[in-house]
């Protein structure tokens, strides 16, 4: 479904409930921080014409300023991001797993392969 149209809506869909501790979710490493997918494109329950996130395509990034760990609930739609997230992170064992410590040259390699993915996915980076 990468770079494809928004697929159309499907009534048989049931309902997705994600336990953040569920052992089966996958953890991944990018940018610096740990994310997890709770619920991935293809479990979403959204029905055509239903508002389930704010505006898209506003320019954004995340950054933890304090000296604690923090989390965040990023809601991606339409669904495909978290197919992104896997392709460009790093697998980690769990939602607390730090990131692991990357060379310059692997950071660059991840930098490269989210910008050359990117526009399957429908995502522009800004990089500045």
């Amino acid at each position: 479904m990468a770079s494809g149209a928004i697929p159309s809506d499907d009534p048989t869909r049931t309902l997705v409930h994600a336990r953040p501790d569920d052992p089966g979710l996958a953890h991944l490493a990018i940018a610096g921080g740990t994310y997890t997918i709770l619920v991935t494109g293809e479990q979403t329950v959204a029905r055509a014409g239903e508002t389930v996130n704010i505006p898209a395509n506003a320019p954004h990034f995340f950054r933890n300023s304090f000296d604690q760990p923090a989390r965040l609930l990023c809601m991606c739609t339409p669904a495909g991001q978290d197919e992104y997230f896997l392709r460009v992170g790093d697998r980690v064992d769990g939602p607390t797993s730090p990131p692991p410590a990357l060379t310059e040259e692997e950071q660059a390699e991840r930098r490269d392969r989210a910008a050359a993915l990117a526009s399957d996915y429908r995502t522009e980076l800004l990089i500045g």
